[in-house]
């Protein structure tokens, strides 16, 4: 339902993102055909939709002459609740702030983006106070990072997360697959036991440059591509490409906010992502906005014959 709701409300983000209704509606017919090939068990299409709900909030803000104090509340808020559903908008969110920053004018302009601010923090509290309560430190959401980190990085690794599964050995020790990981876990707490992940990852990082670079630009390469092997994937692979030339034959005749609201999520969404196991699943929440890409590149070079068949 959540991946359904993500591609229906592709024209309405087309049209708010400048790209048109009919490159919206075609990104969706493409999503409900590519709906199999999806599998989610962590609230990627969620997160999905709560993206699409950012960014038409923040093109909002971004196109008023006049904003809310309470309005910059609720966005706050909201984008503090999206981050217990994905955690990597936090990169998001800080690109988003940063063109904010440099963007609006006037005299209210940081009290506006404090009140943003506030409403982000307010709504990360009540869960940074349980993990306090539970584990007697302040993190940000999650505390596993480190384990995610050293499961990519270390002797034997592979870029993506279905190799080492076929090979259990090349997965790196973890307490879900090995017993002495997890009695180390119980042992040591689970604060300590991410800090020492932690460690080992990056001191692999730090003594084996060169594998770690490998591993982390064919993590790229499986972020954008997918994983070529499969039968199904090049069609991803294909989108992605008519996605990046529609970066420079659509995007540029956008206004400055409508190309921020697009770039941003593109650049940081995936940037943690290149430093642990690739899993096809990463990619769902900024999938719709490939589609929307693609869509829009796959109709320029449409109507770009058109006049070229015209003219002839």
């Amino acid at each position: 339902m959540s991946i359904s709701l993500m591609y229906a409300m592709a024209p309405w983000i087309a049209d708010r993102a400048g790209l048109g209704k009919p490159v919206g509606f075609l990104a969706g017919l493409a999503g409900a055909c590519l709906l199999g090939l999806q599998w989610t068990t962590h609230a990627e299409a969620l997160a999905g939709v709560l993206l699409v709900l950012i960014m038409v909030a923040f093109l909002t803000r971004w196109g008023k002459r006049q904003r809310s104090l309470s309005g910059s509340l609720l966005l706050g808020l909201g984008i503090g609740v999206s981050f217990h559903v994905q955690p990597a908008f936090l990169l998001v969110f800080l690109g988003y702030l940063a063109f904010e920053i440099v963007w609006l004018k006037g005299k209210r302009k940081w009290v506006m983006t404090g009140m943003l601010v506030l409403g982000v923090v307010l709504a990360c509290v009540p869960w940074a106070w349980r993990n306090y309560v539970v584990f007697h430190e302040i993190f940000f959401i999650r505390s596993n990072l480190g384990l995610e980190l050293r499961m990519g990085n270390h002797n034997g690794a592979a870029a993506a997360m279905d190799t080492m599964d076929r090979n259990e050995a090349r997965m790196g020790a973890h307490p879900r697959l090995d017993r002495e990981e997890a009695i180390k876990l119980k042992e040591l707490g689970e604060m300590e036991y991410m800090r020492q992940a932690r460690r080992e990852a990056l001191s692999w990082m730090v003594a084996n440059p060169g594998e770690f670079i490998k591993l982390t630009i064919l993590r790229f390469i499986l972020f954008w591509l997918g994983p070529l092997y499969s039968g199904v994937h090049p069609y991803i692979a294909l989108l992605t490409i008519l996605a990046f030339f529609s970066l420079k034959d659509v995007v540029p005749a956008l206004t400055v906010p409508q190309r921020v609201v697009i770039l941003v999520p593109l650049i940081t969404f995936p940037l943690i992502y290149y430093l642990v196991p690739y899993m096809p699943r990463y990619r769902i929440p900024i999938d719709w906005m490939i589609l929307l890409l693609g869509s829009a590149e796959i109709l320029h070079l449409i109507k770009a014959g058109r006049q070229d068949h015209s003219y002839h």
